[in-house]
């Protein structure tokens, strides 16, 4: 391999991570439902909302500019699979409540920007960057029992050699993100350990 070739894929990856945006990411969400309220909940019904207006991106590129960034499922509707991934978390956050109260709880998707497959192979770090709002109603009358809370699920993401290492171990993007967004919630619903944190890395 020439020295030349080198600088230039060197020039073409500082050009692609200039797209990339570093700062402070956080998994931040209000203390709005005590575990005594939660405790008294039982869940018959998950609600994931998508909205049309979200833009999507398959781009193979460092930071594509969309509002759903998702390549760890086989190319279909992302819209969709994230949906799916979102319901998943739900469903595992919440099915040991046992309580009296019918609940229905309800997400509206903002956010969900994973890694592109070349982030994820070249970028010296990256974040999963989800944002969603959350609301939980009484199953039997629709009334709303906690206000509606924004939550703010960011993590740091795999890339490169730990990427590779973690995909043979298991650990694939859809298990990390679906894992954490399962703790974020138990988090909110105080049953579980706080999660929430900030942290710097580069990220869209």
């Amino acid at each position: 391999m020439s020295y030349s070739w080198r600088l230039g894929m060197l020039l073409l990856a500082v050009i692609g991570l200039s797209g990339c945006i570093g700062g402070t990411w956080e998994t931040s969400y209000k203390d709005i439902v005590t575990r005594s309220a939660s405790n008294s909940w039982y869940p018959t019904r998950i609600d994931v909302v998508v909205p049309n207006r979200l833009t999507v991106s398959n781009e193979n590129v460092f930071a594509p500019k969309a509002d759903i960034v998702w390549h760890g499922d086989p190319a279909g509707d992302r819209k969709d699979q994230v949906k799916r991934i979102l319901e998943d978390a739900t469903r595992n956050a919440v099915r040991y409540l046992d309580g009296s109260v019918p609940i229905r709880v309800e997400l509206e998707l903002e956010q969900f920007h994973a890694l592109s497959d070349r982030a994820r192979l070249v970028a010296p770090s990256a974040v999963h960057n989800l944002r969603f709002k959350i609301r939980v109603f009484d199953a039997r009358t629709g009334r709303k029992l906690v206000p509606s809370d924004s939550i703010r699920a960011d993590f740091p993401a795999y890339t490169r050699s730990q990427a590779l290492r973690a995909e043979r171990q298991g650990l694939t993007q859809k298990v990390r993100i679906t894992r954490h967004l399962e703790s974020v919630l138990k988090g909110w619903l105080s049953q579980g350990p706080d999660p929430r944190q900030t942290f710097k890395t580069l990220g869209r």
